[in-house]
């Protein structure tokens, strides 16, 4: 399957998507800031999406980095989005939504998101154990 937007996982493992990248993904006309201003509308901050610290980082004409605004959206998000763009591009980015949602509801994508949240703890754990070993010999 073709990446139409690039999908990654938050801290919690879930899939999330960049504002930014799907507001040039459907093609929108709009200024990103007025159209995510005006689509956000009745979706709350925190569950359906979160802004990215610092922005994303976009070369100037100059040469100079600039960081723009951005915001991570869920997947479910990104799809109502996708659908309310009424762009050509924007069921066309839906499908491959919900064909990334099912790639990631896959039982081999959840267990290897297990063995990866897992190792984490270990790792957690394991840091734990080193910092609290000298006050057990001492103890």
């Amino acid at each position: 399957m073709n990446e139409l937007i690039n999908v990654k996982l938050n801290d919690s493992y879930e899939p999330i998507v960049s504002a930014r990248q799907l507001h040039q993904t459907l093609e929108v006309k709009k200024r990103f800031s007025a159209w995510f201003e005006q689509n956000i509308k009745g979706f709350v901050e925190g569950y359906d999406f979160t802004s990215v610290p610092g922005g994303t980082p976009v070369k100037g004409g100059n040469g100079n980095t600039q960081y723009l605004d951005d915001y991570a959206l869920t997947l479910d998000t990104a799809k109502h989005l996708a659908m309310m763009s009424r762009t050509t591009k924007g069921a066309e980015v839906r499908a491959y939504f919900i064909q990334i949602e099912k790639d990631y509801n896959s039982p081999e994508k959840i267990m290897a998101r297990a063995l990866l949240m897992a190792d984490k703890k270990v790792h957690k754990l394991e840091a734990q154990i080193e910092a609290d070993r000298p006050k057990v010999l001492f103890a």
